[in-house]
């Protein structure tokens, strides 16, 4: 960062960490209320649904490629395309959502640990959500130190209203590296930002 950059980073981050955990307690308020004091049914959407399946009824095909809102140069090969990672998250995503749905044997979804809210929110992000894809946790880190890169992502949020994912396509990142980007991410914008990727939690 530069030296103004820095000095901006700082006088900011007491406001975007309180803008931050005022966001992350109404979203927890919400989910709790959905789950808990009203929980949502499963069987709410059924299981041919664009928003279970993941295809676009305008193309018959997958959205998940039109959903790309920004992809970096590759900077070394990787065994999958763009196309093959972008089927493997949505297809996860996809599948959340299907066990919530509405089946001939299940009209009220398939019996899940996690509750039919939780795999609606999730789930459904793979339909409407805006995917940004990036070589590692250091591409993503560049990107997103970029005042330019954070303005237009912003303005994407705001003006779209649609949920950010990242994804990456080296599979083997270290974990305590992704943490740090995600800490990273939430000293940057007030909201909340899920750490889940294709290995263990630590944060």
């Amino acid at each position: 960062m530069k030296f103004i950059e820095l000095i901006w980073y700082y006088m900011l981050l007491i406001p975007t960490w309180t803008a931050l955990t005022v966001h992350n307690t109404w979203g927890i308020l919400n989910v709790f209320f959905i789950v808990w004091l009203r929980p949502m049914k499963g069987g709410m959407v059924d299981s041919d649904h664009p928003i279970v399946t993941g295809i676009n009824p305008e193309t018959g095909k997958t959205i998940w490629n039109d959903n790309v809102i920004y992809r970096s140069e590759r900077k070394r090969n990787f065994n999958e395309s763009d196309e093959q990672i972008l089927a493997t998250v949505g297809n996860h995503m996809s599948k959340m959502i299907e066990k919530s749905a509405s089946h001939d044997l299940y009209p009220h979804g398939i019996p899940d640990r996690m509750p039919p809210a939780i795999n609606y929110i999730h789930g459904g992000v793979q339909y409407n959500g805006g995917f940004l894809i990036f070589d590692d946790v250091k591409d993503a880190i560049r990107h997103f130190s970029d005042w330019k890169f954070r303005k237009e992502f912003w303005r994407f949020i705001l003006v779209e209203k649609r949920e950010p994912v990242t994804v990456l396509r080296d599979k083997n990142y270290n974990r305590e590296e992704f943490l740090e980007f995600v800490c990273f991410l939430r000293s940057m914008f007030p909201y909340f930002s899920n750490s889940n990727g294709n290995k263990k939690r630590i944060g």
